[in-house]
């Protein structure tokens, strides 16, 4: 970890990101990215294609699941989760703050860059979810309603597992991230997007422009951009954190547990409570 400290972050996870869009020979796919299926346990079963089709790394871990594996939870009032992943931490958003790990907790305003509802969301709920290297990488709508806005806070790219989670003060309000402002008929649901080390990038599919620059840009959708709950919305090329955070009119499953694995589509809450 303290070699992270001194290490170009940021260029160093973008030269990486050029690397994994240079073209693999189709003899060599298999066995590269065989490498990588079986370090990680990725679930090639799963894939829409075969390891060998795709044409480069870059497209080899942003890879499309075959359809009807990720079935949506079908009540109105769910919140589903939109990717797949391991539940970091979850619970109240208390004094405007998020609990990070043990001990630690940071600033919900300087997260999302929004200070008006950061203060409406006092009282909500939140949840972190993981994707390790092995996951798959799509992002989906948590509800349905319409993307009014995006914030993009340029950062660092620290490391977001465990280890760097307990040891790093501020560490999703250090690094890079797109936030998703979703409007639903009980209120405002926000999804952080968090870059990490190695990211090449975070894109979103409701707005190619989202995640580029390097200062912090707001945008504002007029024409309304509405998605169905389960909707494809953006992806990490890399993997990362997402953050969920709910208004008090949502409320959090009984069922939720810290590591517990979950999956695009489960239900994690309810709106509407």
């Amino acid at each position: 970890m303290l070699l992270f400290y001194v290490l170009p972050k940021i260029i160093l996870s973008r030269i990486i990101g050029a690397f994994e869009r240079v073209p693999v020979p189709r003899p060599l796919r298999a066995k590269l990215y065989g490498i990588y299926i079986k370090k990680f346990g990725v679930r090639m079963e799963e894939a829409e294609k075969p390891a060998a089709d795709y044409v480069n790394f870059n497209r080899f871990f942003v890879r499309k699941l075959k359809p009807g594996l990720r079935p949506v939870d079908p009540a109105p009032e769910s919140v589903i989760s939109p990717v797949d992943g391991r539940i970091v931490n979850f619970g109240s958003l208390e004094r405007g703050r998020i609990l990070q790990a043990k001990g630690l907790d940071y600033s919900i305003e300087e997260l999302i860059y929004a200070a008006p509802l950061a203060a409406a969301l006092v009282g909500g709920a939140f949840i972190t979810i993981y994707l390790a290297p092995g996951d798959y990488h799509r992002i989906h709508a948590p509800v349905g309603g319409s993307i009014q806005f995006s914030i993009h806070v340029p950062g660092t790219l620290w490391p977001v597992n465990d280890d760097a989670a307990a040891a790093i003060r501020n560490l999703f309000i250090k690094n890079e991230r797109v936030v998703t402002g979703i409007e639903t008929a009980h209120g405002t649901v926000i999804l952080v997007k968090v870059g990490a080390f190695n990211v090449g990038s975070i894109r979103a599919e409701y707005d190619p422009a989202v995640g580029r620059g390097r200062r912090v840009r707001h945008r504002a959708y007029p024409i309304v951009k509405k998605y169905q709950k389960g909707d494809e919305i953006a992806r990490f090329e890399m993997g990362s954190t997402v953050i969920l955070l709910l208004p008090r009119t949502f409320t959090l499953l009984d069922s939720l547990r810290t590591g517990a694995h979950v999956r695009m589509g489960e239900a994690l809450a309810r709106g509407g409570i």
